[in-house]
């Protein structure tokens, strides 16, 4: 761990933009994430930063690690196993990966119980019976070229920014010795507004409809935008955005949700046992596609993962339970 700074009183969190390259309309959404990840009791959103190569991703997570949680090695390289992400999380208050090509499937699970809590046991040794635990709750961070995260289920407790391409560089030494001249001035901005923010979160309503998997972040979120001055529910509009295009982006690579979205552009509705579905889908398959799946039940949990994401594009994709031995589902338009 490294010291931070004294904060200086009346601060300004505008210096920041200086480093860390991102649209004017993203920078509540990264603010919020910023002032919870302070927060030591609350599910923490993570992070995915994504843009072309020599667009600052590195030097924004860089900085984002130094505001929060600065350490003799802020960003590390791609973990080789899951546990090397517990161990990770162990050891830092703010886990970040820099420069990934990929994310495995268990990959996505740990992060997905980092952001809401949760741990992982394994035996201390081969020869004895003592058990080595570790428990953890913590934000996280990751950046690379792609889009990274593909589970629906670790989109639903993330944000994803896009850095515009760098119009005008500066040199990196000028670029990080402004960075640490200005870092007291944008801690004392940072910790003002968290500050204020948290002050007024109990007058923040929002209506149970409304409520995404990570409320609270949401929540804390249209504080911050209500204490400078606009629109509490600005917030969740950008809020709602975001996820819409990651989710647009997963549903773009899944092979099954984009067969049912042409499917139900010539049927009106799909009312069938999960084989029958299969056989439907076929008729509206991608050529060539290694993924797609070769069974009923294998299509039944594609269906089950995949429902979240559709109904954010109004497709409801329900199961209707299990009658005579044989499991219905129903996909419509809402």
């Amino acid at each position: 761990m490294h010291p931070l700074p004294v904060p200086v009183a009346n601060g300004s969190l505008d210096p920041l933009w200086n480093i860390c390259n991102i649209h004017a309309t993203d920078r509540p959404l990264l603010v919020a994430w910023i002032i919870d990840a302070l927060r030591p009791d609350t599910p923490f959103p993570g992070l995915e930063l994504i843009g072309e190569q020599g667009s600052g991703k590195s030097t924004a997570a860089e900085s984002l690690r130094r505001l929060i949680d600065p350490n003799g090695c802020n960003l590390r390289g791609a973990p080789k196993t899951s546990e090397d992400i517990f161990v990770c999380a162990a050891h830092n208050h703010l886990v970040a990966y820099e420069n990934l090509s990929h994310l495995s499937g268990p990959m996505q699970d740990v992060l997905s119980v980092l952001s809401t809590g949760g741990g992982f046991a394994k035996r201390k040794l081969y020869s004895d019976f003592d058990e080595s635990v570790i428990s953890v709750q913590r934000p996280w961070m990751v950046n690379g070229i792609n889009g990274l995260v593909t589970a629906h289920d670790l989109l639903d407790r993330m944000l994803c920014i896009e850095f515009p391409v760098i119009k005008s560089r500066t040199a990196s030494a000028d670029l990080w010795a402004n960075f640490e001249r200005d870092l007291p001035t944008i801690l004392g901005g940072l910790f003002d507004l968290a500050s204020a923010a948290l002050a007024s979160l109990p007058a923040i309503e929002l209506k149970a409809a409304e409520r995404p998997r990570m409320v609270e972040y949401c929540t804390l979120g249209m504080a911050i935008t209500q204490i400078t001055h606009q629109n509490h529910r600005h917030f969740l509009d950008l809020f709602k955005r975001n996820r819409r295009e990651s989710i647009f982006r997963t549903i773009d690579s899944s092979p099954v949700c984009m067969t049912i979205i042409d499917a139900l552009k010539h049927r009106q509705e799909i009312n069938e046992p999960v084989q029958e579905i299969l056989s439907i889908l076929e008729q509206y398959r991608p050529a060539r596609c290694d993924s797609w799946p070769r069974s009923a039940k294998a299509l039944g949990n594609s269906l089950r993962r995949s429902a979240p994401a559709l109904r954010q594009f109004g497709i409801v994709c329900e199961s209707l339970g299990k009658n005579s031995g044989v499991v219905r589902w129903s996909i419509r338009r809402s």
